[in-house]
C-alpha cells in the first residue's frame, strides 16, 4: 500500500474516488428514474429524457470526454433495460456528448436558458441520430409524425431540464469539477 506524504494527498485520493462514486450513483439513478418512473408520466409515448439531461450538464462540466463515457455507459444501460436495440442509445447519447463537449468553451453555459436551450438542440440530435441508426437497421421508416414527435419530445426535454436547473445549481462543489483532473 502506497505510503502518504502528507494528507493533503490522502484528501486527493479520497476525493478522486468520491467523485467517481458519485457520478456513478448519480447516473445509476437517473438511469433507474428513466426506465421504471419516466414511461408511467408520459403523454401519448412522449417523455423528457432524464439521460439526455445529464449527459448534457456533465459533458457542459466535466468535458466532451467524460460526457461521453456517461453517455455510452448510460445508454447500454438504457438500451439493456427496454426494447431498443444494443447500442442505438449509447452511440446516440455519446454523439450529442462530444458534441455538446465541444461547444461548451464557446457558449455562456452559465445562464439558465442556454442549457434549456442546449438540451433542446441536443435532444433534437439525439432523436435525429436515433431515427438515422433505426433506418440504416430497416427498423423503423421515416415520417413526418416522427418529427412531430422529436420536437414535442424536445420541448418536453427541455422544460424539465429547466425544471431540474432549478434544484440543480450549476455551481457544484470543487471536487466535481473538471480542476481537479480525475
Amino acid at each position: 500500500m502506497r505510503q502518504f506524504q502528507n494528507a493533503t494527498d490522502a484528501n486527493f485520493l479520497l476525493t478522486k474516488y468520491a467523485v467517481k462514486l458519485f457520478l456513478t450513483f448519480q447516473v445509476l439513478a437517473v438511469i433507474f428514474m428513466q426506465i421504471i418512473i419516466v414511461p408511467y408520466v408520459a403523454v401519448d409515448g412522449i417523455k423528457p429524457d432524464l439521460v439526455l439531461i445529464l449527459v448534457v450538464f456533465i459533458s457542459l462540466r466535466r468535458g466532451w470526454f467524460q460526457g461521453a463515457m456517461v453517455g455510452l455507459a448510460s445508454g447500454l444501460f438504457i438500451d439493456l433495460g427496454t426494447t431498443m436495440p444494443l447500442g442505438t442509445s449509447a452511440l446516440s447519447k455519446m454523439l450529442v456528448a462530444v458534441f455538446v463537449g465541444l461547444i461548451e468553451s464557446k457558449i455562456f453555459k452559465e445562464h439558465r436558458f442556454t442549457r434549456i436551450a442546449l438540451c433542446f438542440i441536443a435532444s433534437l440530435i439525439d432523436a435525429s441520430i436515433m431515427l438515422l441508426l433505426l433506418k440504416a437497421a430497416d427498423l423503423v421508416s421515416i415520417s413526418a409524425g416522427m418529427a412531430g414527435n422529436a420536437i414535442i419530445s424536445a420541448v418536453d426535454t427541455a422544460f424539465t431540464a429547466g425544471i431540474v436547473g432549478l434544484f440543480h445549481r450549476y455551481r457544484m462543489p470543487l471536487f466535481l469539477s473538471r480542476e481537479w483532473k480525475t
